[in-house]
């Protein structure tokens, strides 16, 4: 097995153990606990999932450059050397460019 079958296996079983946790939870507890319970988890879950798109969102963004409106990406072939960072090189047909990093 590879590791996402293997990951897949455990979740699986974690439902499996988890549903029949919360059945014989059920049994045990009353309706005025279940009414709390209910009520807090409307709450909880929209509030997890909005902080978990909020931090997803800062992790996936993290340490990224800005990239100017008018950038343009240049392969070099491997022959060329390339230029040092905030240097000026000649590009035909569009003149000057700045490199950066």
């Amino acid at each position: 097995m590879n590791n996402d079958q293997l990951l897949n296996l455990l979740k699986q079983v974690l439902t499996l153990f988890g549903g029949i946790a919360a059945g014989i939870g059920a049994a045990h507890i009353s309706a005025e606990q279940i009414t709390t319970i209910s009520n807090d988890l409307v709450v909880a879950v929209p509030a997890l999932v909005s902080a978990g798109s909020l931090i997803w969102s800062v992790y996936a963004h993290w340490n990224m450059k800005k990239v100017p409106d008018k950038a343009i990406a240049l392969e070099l072939p491997k022959t060329v050397a390339p230029p040092t960072v905030g240097e000026k090189v000649l590009i035909t047909g569009i003149g000057p460019a700045k490199v950066v990093a």
